[in-house]
């Protein structure tokens, strides 16, 4: 699977954003560990993915609330964590 990215600025700093799809909660816990493995500094996926994640990743991981609007909450909370 190919990885998309962009980049996205908070508080002046430019931080990169890459995409890891994935349709199904497995493909979430694999793109995850695959992340980590290439350096990724922390993750935003779904919520049951997050909770699995979190027991085999050791970077920061953000679940992904789908109430709260748009991704840029999620990167701003994940980027809190790291």
């Amino acid at each position: 699977m190919d990885t998309k990215g962009g980049s996205f600025e908070n508080g002046g700093k430019r931080i990169k954003v890459n995409e890891y799809p994935a349709t199904t909660t497995e493909e979430e816990i694999i793109q995850g560990v695959r992340a980590e493995k290439e350096g990724v500094k922390g993750l935003i996926c779904g919520p049951i993915a997050a909770t699995m994640l979190e027991k085999v990743v050791d970077i920061p991981i953000t679940a992904l609330r789908f109430e709260e609007g748009p991704l840029i909450n999620s990167i701003k909370r994940l980027l809190e964590k790291i």
